[in-house]
Formats: C-alpha cells, sequence, structure tokens
C-alpha cells in the first residue's frame, strides 16, 4: 500500500467507515456528512485496505466481525505500514467484553466503540482522535 493519511488542513476530515453491515455504514455515512464530513464506506476489510489506499482517510471507523478479512486483521496490516502508522482506527464492534477489548488494543486501534453506538458518541469520539492526530 502506498500513500499517505489525508490531512487535517482540508475541508472536512475524510473518515472511511467499513462494515459489512451495509445499511448501517449507509446510516453512519449520512449522518457524518451531514454533520461535515467527507465519507466513504466500504463493506468487507479487504475492500477496506484498497479503499485506504485511495481515500487517503484521516480515521477508519472499522467493524471487527466480516467476511474475507476481519477488522483485526485490517488493523494489524495497517500498522504494519509506515506509511499508515497516523491513521487513527476506531473499532465498532458488538463486542464489548474485556477480552476483545483487549485484542482491539492489541492490534492497534486507537478507541473501540460498541454497536449500536449513540451518533454523539461517535462525533465525540471523532472530534477526540482528530484533535490528538492534529497535535
Amino acid at each position: 500500500m502506498t500513500g499517505q493519511p489525508g490531512t487535517l488542513s482540508e475541508t472536512a476530515a475524510r473518515i472511511l467507515i467499513v462494515d459489512d453491515n451495509e445499511a448501517l455504514a449507509m446510516t453512519y455515512a449520512w449522518l457524518l456528512e451531514d454533520a461535515g464530513y467527507c465519507v466513504k464506506t466500504c463493506h468487507n476489510g479487504a475492500d477496506g485496505l484498497d479503499c485506504v489506499d485511495g481515500f487517503r482517510p484521516d480515521v477508519l471507523l472499522l467493524d471487527i466481525g466480516m467476511p474475507v478479512m476481519d477488522g483485526l486483521q485490517v488493523c494489524r496490516t495497517l500498522r504494519g505500514n509506515d506509511a499508515w502508522k497516523g491513521l487513527a482506527i476506531i473499532a465498532q464492534s458488538g463486542y464489548g467484553d474485556n477480552d476483545m477489548r483487549v485484542r482491539t488494543a492489541e492490534a492497534g486501534f486507537d478507541r473501540h466503540l460498541v454497536k449500536p453506538i449513540e451518533f454523539d458518541d461517535l462525533l465525540q469520539t471523532l472530534r477526540e482522535v482528530l484533535a490528538e492526530k492534529a497535535a
């Protein structure tokens, strides 16, 4: 993979949503676009990796349980590539137990949100990771 994470000097932060639940991904995309973000969606881990290269997101909102390649594998792959070490990666998962939180932290996720995610909580988390990235 080549490319660099998007810069925050762009008019809107770029958010990539990778989730095999297409309806959920589109709902988040519409809400985030209304909030002023530039959003793209993909629906499996392998496509998500391709989308990262082409879209250059500032934040990756990544489901864990997906076909083709799960979110843990995607995160590990990105964290293993120097070009994407600065990418903020947020786990979004129905798995909220301590074991899964440990696994997401070990894989390199910056945050772990449990579905269903309240939209205000998602916005707050995005603001936090974008502020950390800008610092």
